[in-house]
């Protein structure tokens, strides 16, 4: 027998580079010798092209999508601050300095507030109770419980609100301060002309900041009030623990004041003059005013000292 060698194998399984056995032999596997056969068609490379061209318009459109929120959003935020002065007012070249100061700096600790979207939610941070069973004890720990996220929401907002509102407070009245120094007008109301020149983009942030500030705050007095008014129906509901418990509060008052004064009369010392005083006046007689004590009263004549 011949001895089977390594270039004998590769002869016998080895599939050349050219891929040119296709033209002269078919594939035991038909799905590998259809995809070999189109691989150099046209029409294979058209449907991957076709594919790519699909992929790459979807992506591209979702970018775009993105960026056009991204551009909705920062137009919304964006109030379009102002930090240089109007040509020819070079003497408010460094008020303007420091005014992009403080709002690159403490004013806008967190970047810009998106009031649509704290509007728009707020006007949604409320539970109907309209058509509400007060007997329902289920309906109703539900609504408590939506109202309670509601309330832990509307506080998280407010946090992020009360961050700049009073900053920008406090801010604004320096800064119109400030501005006097470089420019004042006489009466006040042209002033108020110069201020709204050089500071109309802050006047107008703090209003909004002020506006959500205590739209925030009447939100959450409603929620609180909504809240009370529920917790008041689960008292009502239950009115046989409320009625024990005052029962109990009651009696231990009264507990209370009869140890209390068992320590008073106890802790009392008298004297034995007081205590002889005190014995007299609870043996004193009880005869009525204008009856008297006939007896031993003598009448007509009466000698001195005849009655001792």
């Amino acid at each position: 027998m011949s001895k089977i060698t390594n270039e004998s194998i590769n002869d016998i399984f080895s599939i050349p580079s050219d891929m040119s056995h296709l033209n002269t032999e078919d594939s035991h596997d038909p799905s590998y010798a259809d995809v070999s056969k189109d691989v150099g068609s046209n029409s294979f490379l058209e449907e991957v092209n076709k594919v790519r061209s699909t992929i790459k318009s979807s992506t591209d459109k979702e970018e775009q999508e993105e960026e056009q929120e991204m551009s909705e959003e920062k137009k919304s935020n964006n109030t379009g601050w102002t930090f240089n002065p109007p040509k020819g007012e070079d003497e408010f070249f460094s008020f303007y300095e420091e005014k992009e100061s403080a709002i690159r700096g403490w004013l806008l600790p967190f970047g810009e507030i998106n009031f649509q979207k704290i509007t728009s939610e707020l006007k949604k941070a409320r539970v109907d109770m309209s058509s509400l069973n007060y007997g329902d004890l289920k309906v109703v720990f539900s609504l408590m419980k939506e109202i309670q996220q509601w309330r832990d929401r509307v506080a998280q907002m407010a946090i992020q609100v009360n961050s700049q509102y009073y900053s920008w407070k406090r801010a604004v009245d320096l800064f119109t301060g400030l501005l006097a120094q470089y420019k004042y007008e006489k009466p006040a109301v042209k002033q108020d002309g110069v201020v709204y020149a050089h500071m109309g983009d802050m006047i107008k942030y703090y209003s909004q900041l002020e506006s959500t500030h205590r739209s925030i705050e009447m939100i959450l007095k409603n929620l609180d009030n909504a809240f009370e008014c529920l917790s008041r129906q689960v008292t009502i509901s239950m009115p046989g623990k409320d009625h024990e418990d005052l029962e109990k509060k009651a009696s231990k008052k009264t507990a209370n004041t009869n140890v209390n004064k068992n320590n008073y009369d106890s802790s009392t010392d008298l004297s034995d003059s007081d205590k002889k005083i005190l014995s007299d006046l609870d043996t004193v007689s009880t005869i009525k005013s204008g009856q008297k004590n006939k007896t031993g009263i003598k009448t007509g004549k009466v000698e001195w000292n005849a009655n001792f």
